[in-house]
């Protein structure tokens, strides 16, 4: 045990609250340790975005503090759905960020990290259900069967010979199998806990016959496929029970404290009381610990996700809210006298509601009182309604955006309909006022498109259906008129209606959201336009699955289709992803010709230190009033004119042609004259995170990259002094740096972090190769998002230069999205979010830096629609396409365009382009419902989203 663990700063963390969240955090620490009355188990049901794991930290902080001198060790649990989510909220509830205090693992690896428990005071593990409790007929991972082997032949059920290799080998390679097995850190292993595992099995003579009859049959090696069924079969069953006994023994090992459940709904098996579920019980065993001392683990739920009163009729097969709802009360009473008692109140709340028309409203007042005042020792939910005295701030019925039915869309109805009463299938009408193009977007889940598709496949098309089909034809999606990026009538009021209200208004012009509090204000540019300044996403709620499949489809089609045509009017859609991006590091003619990218890319100390566009525009500032841009670039210039006379008075007078490496070798010169020290520890650094060269390597985003780190190179070459600039500055280099001052992502990116997390820090300077490496990686997430195809075609349409000075387009619309108040509001944002306000810096911005790489790297995501072309009286030649979505998403598992798994990714991390935090988000809705985000440009906080109810 590390007896210098310093106790945690409990005021400190409670500090970081806010008022609503204190108070939550001092009622359900009273409710758990200190009232008479007290409670083992608690939910806190805060609505969306409101920090119910902020309001988790500062309780762990409260009772850590309080278990500090009574407890040997402090065990905290954190269990939720996936360890994504683990991973994202390990920071948030960790409250020495000093130190690595959690492991994501298996339960069945508990083992190998058990004496890491052992030596600290204060600990914390995170699990999943799936993969810690729910371990029936499953051979689990290759690092679990090498514990599992080394474990039992460690205590002699068996020897070195082959059969146990085999055996425990499963679906892995041999040379792989035998290499891990060989490798594997033994000396790790927990020895206590692992004899407490065989003492279990000694107990089963039945798995012990078991195990040796096995080991038996797998005495010859034999490759996967050759191994009878029957025997893999046992062979499954068979770890699976020993996983699941090992995982036994590491529950009655751990010693937890606080057992946390996140969104608990998600895997509310766990709470069943049930002998004959192994899987409840496993779970159970855990959350009824008691020490030595008879103290029970407090057991912590966290769920925004309100119960409903009833179930309607029409809900998912399973959906009980009722039954969930008690199943909830009796886990947090765990007293079934307490459970009776509180359902008898329900039916007297129950029985008052029948009569409230016929008697005075005192009855059912108490009633309530009575419900409420049991609810409360067990749970709390703070909700954003209640900041308004009519509970309505979040509410606003809009009465002016049902849009209009067109001739078009009669039309479209009309063919639906002709096809369906062909086919015999239901009555189309509910789908048509949901969507358009029902035929070609539905999946054969639906009884007309499944039908429709039998036909076609088994010939059998009669006169009506050829006819219905023929008529339909003008009314389907045509690949053709896609290709060449025509436009596709919505054919649909609601989607006419939210296609007006987003791509209408110019949304598909924006790449990231405008700021919230912008710095200086704008004449030109699409951020400059009145109804793109407030714009947020359209969060669309529907209870038909096609519902999001058409929105995401149709608005990212014109969104591309508006960008694409803004300048090159003869592109081909199916050409578009073959163009390669113009921000590049290549080598022709001998000579690097991306060496300008670098006022894109490079994180500039001394214009992003020297220079501060937040203290010059509030000097600017008069009366309220925010300055122009124009006087902004003017003052920036001024600074600008001063820092680079030294370094190129002596080559202005210099005949010939402008020099216009001057763009990017005075950043270089800059930086070694003012912070020289600074950036050649990083420029030297061997730690690979930070390495420079290092930061594209494998990404493969275009041929160019090979030639990074040639560029990079070259670049340090002239901030050591071993190659010079000696030509005539270009005529506007001032200009050009005032920009790169004012809003290159890199500079903006590093004055963001520095501002965040640095400041006045004398102790910073240990820190700045990781402030600058940070700084560099976000950058480089920004070339890929202005390399995308259709970004070129956008950013070029608002100022045609040409290609060779892409960057400068870039850097244009940089300047005009107020990329530097994006960045401060963004990485303030994530700075809570991600549970980082006292990580360590080199943790902070190196997580940070990776978040908005990868969001700003994601690729789109193919939907596919079927066409349907009307060969002859015959024949119908139905065929896949497939359309690229980006502007709007729906929640689901997707690929993105190269095979790659987003896994629900695309709305929740499209950070900076799509941000929503998924932990402060709406739980996914069951299978029978779907939903979408929409709107290119989203604000941050969901308290500002626009939810749509799309029937």
């Amino acid at each position: 045990m590390n007896s210098n663990e310093q106790r945690p700063n409990v005021e400190r963390i409670l500090a970081g609250l806010k008022d609503f969240q204190r108070q939550s955090v001092e009622y359900v620490y009273r409710r758990l340790y200190e009232d008479p009355d007290k409670v083992n188990r608690f939910l806190i049901a805060d609505e969306v975005g409101l920090g119910k794991t902020f309001v988790a930290r500062g309780l762990i902080a409260k009772a850590v503090d309080q278990l500090w001198d009574q407890v040997q060790r402090i065990d905290i649990i954190y269990i939720c759905a996936n360890q994504d989510i683990a991973r994202q909220n390990v920071n948030r509830l960790n409250i020495t960020p000093d130190r690595e205090m959690t492991i994501a693992t298996r339960m069945t690896l508990l083992p190998l990290h058990l004496h890491q428990f052992q030596d600290r005071k204060l600990n914390f593990a995170s699990f999943t259900p799936g993969t810690s409790f729910d371990l029936r007929s499953s051979s689990g991972l290759g690092y679990e069967r090498a514990l599992l082997y080394h474990i039992l032949k460690q205590g002699g059920f068996f020897g070195n010979e082959a059969g146990p290799k085999n055996l425990f080998q499963c679906g892995m390679g041999k040379e792989n199998w035998r290499d891990m097995i060989g490798g594997f850190p033994r000396g790790e292993i927990d020895w206590g806990l692992a004899e407490t595992f065989r003492t279990e099995i000694k107990k089963r003579q039945e798995l012990i016959t078991r195990l040796g009859k096995l080991i038996e049959c797998f005495s010859h090696y034999r490759y996967q496929g050759n191994i009878p069924k029957e025997e893999r079969q046992q062979r499954d069953i068979l770890i699976g029970d020993l996983r699941r006994l090992l995982a036994e023994s590491c529950v009655h090992a751990l010693e937890p404290d606080i057992v946390i459940l996140d969104e608990f709904q998600r895997f509310k098996y766990l709470l069943e009381r049930d002998a004959e579920n192994e899987v409840a019980c496993l779970a159970q065993a855990l959350f009824n610990f008691k020490d030595t001392q008879a103290r029970n683990a407090k057991i912590i739920l966290l769920s925004a996700t309100p119960y409903k009163m009833y179930t309607a009729y029409d809900e998912a097969e399973g959906d009980e809210h009722y039954k969930d709802f008690i199943q909830t009360a009796d886990f947090l009473f765990n007293s079934k006298e307490e459970t009776k008692a509180f359902k008898t109140e329900l039916e007297r709340y129950r029985k008052e509601l029948y009569l409230v028309a016929s008697k005075s409203h005192e009855g059912i007042l108490q009633a309530k009182e009575a419900v409420e005042k049991k609810l409360r020792k067990v749970m709390i939910r703070t909700e954003r309604l209640s900041v308004t005295g009519d509970r309505n701030g979040m509410l606003v019925e809009s009465r002016n955006d049902l849009g209009h039915l067109s001739p078009e869309d009669i039309k479209a109805f009309a063919a639906v309909d002709r096809v369906a009463t062909a086919l015999e299938a239901n009555d189309p009408l509910e789908y048509w006022k949901s969507v358009p193009y029902l035929l070609n977007l539905m999946d054969d889940s639906y009884q007309i498109k499944r039908k429709l598709v039998n036909k076609i496949e088994e010939g059998a098309l009669d006169e009506g259906l050829r006819t219905a089909l023929a008529h339909a034809e003008p009314q389907l999606l045509n690949w053709a008129e896609i290709n060449s990026y025509r436009r596709v009538d919505p054919t649909n009021a609601k989607l006419r209606t939210l296609t007006d209200q987003s791509i209408g208004k110019g949304a598909w012009k924006l790449l990231w959201i405008p700021p919230s509090l912008p710095y200086y204000e704008l004449s030109q540019g699409p951020y400059s336009v009145p109804s793109l300044k407030d714009l947020s996403k359209a969060l669309v709620f529907s209870s038909w699955q096609v519902v999001p499949k058409v929105i995401a489809t149709l608005c990212s089609y014109e969104a591309e289709r508006q960008m694409v045509s803004s300048s090159e009017p003869d592109t081909k859609y199916e050409e578009r992803r073959k163009r390669k991006g113009l921000i590049n590091f290549t080598f022709s003619e001998a000579r690097h010709t991306g060496m300008a990218n670098f006022s894109l890319i490079y994180p500039c100390l001394s214009l992003a230190s020297l220079i501060d566009p937040l203290e010059i525009c509030t000097g600017l500032a008069s009366g309220g009033v925010t300055p122009s841009l124009e006087r902004v670039i003017e003052a920036i210039s001024g600074k600008i004119q001063q820092m680079i006379a030294p370094l190129i008075g002596d080559f202005i007078d210099q005949g010939g042609r402008e020099d216009e490496r001057w763009y990017w070798a005075v950043l270089a010169q800059l930086d070694a004259k003012h912070f020289g020290v600074d950036v050649r520890k990083w420029f030297e650094t061997e730690n690979n995170d930070l390495l420079w060269s290092n930061m594209l390597t494998g990404r493969g985003e275009d041929e160019g990259d090979s030639n990074f780190g040639d560029h990079i190179a070259q670049f340090q070459n002239c901030f050591f002094g071993k190659e010079t600039i000696s030509g005539k500055p270009p005529s506007d280099l001032v200009d050009v740096l005032a920009k790169v001052a004012l809003a290159s992502p890199a500079v903006t990116a590093l004055r963001a972090l520095w501002r965040s997390f640095v400041r006045a820090d004398h102790s910073a300077d240990d820190v700045k190769a990781h402030l600058l490496a940070a700084a560099a990686r976000i950058a480089l997430g920004f070339r890929s998002l202005f390399n995308r195809p259709d970004s070129i075609a956008m950013i070029r349409s608002l100022r045609l230069l040409d290609e060779s000075r892409f960057w400068e387009n870039a850097l244009d619309y940089c300047v005009n999205g107020n990329l530097q108040s994006v960045m401060e509001e963004y990485i303030h944002v994530l700075r809570e979010a991600q549970g980082l306000v006292d990580a360590k810096k080199e943790k902070a911005f190196k997580e940070i830096s990776n978040t908005i790489l990868e969001a700003l790297s994601l690729k789109t995501v193919p939907l596919s629609f079927d066409e349907f072309q009307l060969k002859n009286v015959n024949e119908i030649k139905q065929e896949k396409r497939r359309l690229r979505c980006s502007f709007a998403l729906r929640f689901g598992d997707e690929k993105d365009e190269e095979g790659g798994n987003w896994q629900g990714r695309t709305m929740f991390e499209r950070l900076l382009i799509h941000h929503l935090d998924p932990l402060s988000s709406p739980p996914p809705p069951s299978d029978k419902k779907d939903w979408t985000f929409t709107n290119i440009a989203m604000k941050y906080i969901i308290g500002i989203c626009h939810p749509i109810l799309w029937i």
